[in-house]
């Protein structure tokens, strides 16, 4: 709310406190779906990343409604309810620990630093790239199409939608396919689609 509303000033903070909020939520949340789902953790990733996508996709045509309609100021009460239903959905969530795995023999011995890890920094980069990617083109997106747009319509809104409805389907085509193909060759064929 304080990101359309405020100053430049304001904007940098919303942005500095969502970038911060979402960098611990999405971070969390893949670990911690991962931990509970060691068998089939590409499986369960890409739904829980298939919930973050609908929304990604739903907002910008919520956002272009409002607008049209000059609906601006019920937005407050849109995110005071969405808090509550958010409130009310961990209450009645079960969340179960992880499966502990059996200890080794020798517990004690140091764990190898992310560093000595052969592919480490090249993960941490690719998710780097992949996140400021995903995060810019889908903003660039908009910024491009209302560039581009003629009249006063509210149609440019909707442009990032395609973007992030993309992702969707391929978050949704995830699990379904990694029940007969192995996730290198899934990994290896996407990256030289989006290539």
């Amino acid at each position: 709310l304080p990101l359309g509303m405020g100053s430049w000033a304001v904007g940098l903070l919303s942005v500095f406190g969502y970038g911060i909020g979402l960098g611990f939520t999405i971070a969390c949340t893949n670990l911690w779906v991962s931990d509970s789902h060691p068998e089939k953790r590409s499986a369960a990733l890409s739904l829980l990343n298939f919930g973050w996508g609908v929304g990604a996709v739903v907002c910008p045509f919520l956002f272009a409604v409002l607008h049209r309609e000059g609906l601006g100021g019920t937005m407050a009460p849109a995110l005071a309810t969405a808090f509550v239903l958010v409130a009310l959905l961990l209450a009645v969530l079960p969340f179960k620990e992880p499966k502990k795995e059996p200890e080794a023999a020798d517990s004690s011995a140091p764990q190898p630093s992310v560093w000595s890890v052969r592919f480490g920094p090249v993960l941490g980069a690719l998710f780097f790239l992949y996140v400021g990617t995903e995060n810019a083109l889908g903003g660039w997106v908009a910024s491009l199409a209302k560039r581009n747009s003629v009249g006063a319509g509210t149609l440019w809104m909707m442009a990032p939608s395609f973007f992030w409805g993309a992702l969707l389907v391929g978050r949704a085509l995830a699990p379904a396919v990694l029940r007969y193909v192995t996730e290198v060759r899934i990994v290896l064929g996407g990256l030289v689609l989006a290539s």
